[in-house]
């Protein structure tokens, strides 16, 4: 999970309301440390985008089938 200061910088960084440069120089860090903030936020947008649509299937109940307990 991202940090709520990272999500912050992540978000005015993403927006066009001030130079990069200037919002990095402002919260004293590099452009190294904002990929760090940004590689969990593609992560996860790639997670969800990859995600199959419909209902999750239910885990539990196939362990049971392949276990031989159930019937």
């Amino acid at each position: 999970m991202i940090k709520p200061i990272n999500k912050t910088i992540y978000l005015e960084a993403q927006s066009d309301s001030k130079p990069i440069v200037e919002l990095l120089r402002l919260e004293g860090l590099f452009s190294s440390d904002l990929a760090r903030i940004r590689h969990p936020v593609k992560e996860g947008a790639r997670q969800r985008l990859s995600a199959k649509p419909g209902k999750k299937q239910d885990v539990v109940r196939w362990r049971h089938i392949l276990d031989g307990s159930c019937e």
